[in-house]
């Protein structure tokens, strides 16, 4: 399959590009930043598949899914459901809520394959049942942290750094800190779907949390959304930095 992947945020893309190298049916992926790019690369790549965002500036996805050939499968790539009943009337072959899941994403491409709209006779019960499988995917892990003598549920995506010290994990919260049993290690992989990424033997820190990379004599920190600096060790800066599309 050849697979073009467009999404405005480069951080999407950047992961979906790695989720796409560990499918064996695919044969080569392109890319694209916005809708106006995605038109072009549709004419020149000729590909077989869209993972299109439906949330961009300017032209956005359900315009491309509509002026895209019919023998195209498209299937969306968002962080919002609101659109679901207007990607399904372009005739999506399927319709995935971020964080995406590689299990996820593989049974999608597995469906386009030899699937396009076209051909599609699917009606949109089904469709929408995929939709709420998806969300139950999108929500279905939950970190449970212990404050005292009172234990809250959180959802990953309202977290920005977990960070262990002195045999503990703890995170910030609303100017709280919350402790969790489970060690880094074992929520590194449960996290990844969420983008978070190991910068630093003692630290997750979540990629979209993430406004600036600080280098000097001391070393290198990443600062984020709340202000807060999280050390990167120099094992991990490479790795970040192309997470970050930080070319050096």
């Amino acid at each position: 399959m050849r697979i073009l992947v467009v999404d405005d945020e480069p951080l999407a893309r950047s992961r979906l590009l790695r989720m796409l190298e560990k499918v064996p049916a695919v044969e080569s992926v392109a890319e694209a930043e916005n809708g106006r790019r995605a038109f072009e690369q549709i004419r020149i790549f000729d590909p077989n598949v869209v993972l299109l965002d439906i949330h961009m500036p300017g032209v956005g996805g359900l315009e491309v899914a509509r002026a895209t050939p019919k023998e195209i499968a498209i299937i969306f790539t968002t962080a919002h459901d609101e659109h679901a009943l207007e990607a399904f009337e372009v005739a999506a072959i399927d319709y995935l809520l971020k964080p995406i899941r590689q299990d996820r994403l593989e049974k999608a491409l597995v469906r386009a394959h030899g699937n396009t709209r076209a051909n599609r006779d699917e009606d949109l019960g089904v469709l929408y049942e995929r939709l709420r499988a998806s969300q139950d995917e999108a929500v279905s892990f939950r970190i449970t942290a212990r404050k005292g003598d009172s234990f809250r549920v959180f959802d990953p995506s309202e977290i920005d750094r977990l960070t262990s010290s002195k045999g503990y994990t703890s995170f910030q919260h609303g100017g709280e800190e919350f402790l969790l049993a489970e060690s880094l290690n074992a929520l590194e992989e449960s996290l990844k779907s969420f983008e978070f990424v190991r910068v630093h033997r003692s630290e997750l820190i979540r990629i979209g949390a993430i406004r600036a990379i600080h280098s000097g004599d001391g070393g290198t920190t990443a600062e984020l959304n709340g202000g807060e600096r999280a050390p990167v060790s120099r094992r991990q800066l490479g790795e970040l930095k192309s997470l970050l599309g930080i070319k050096s």
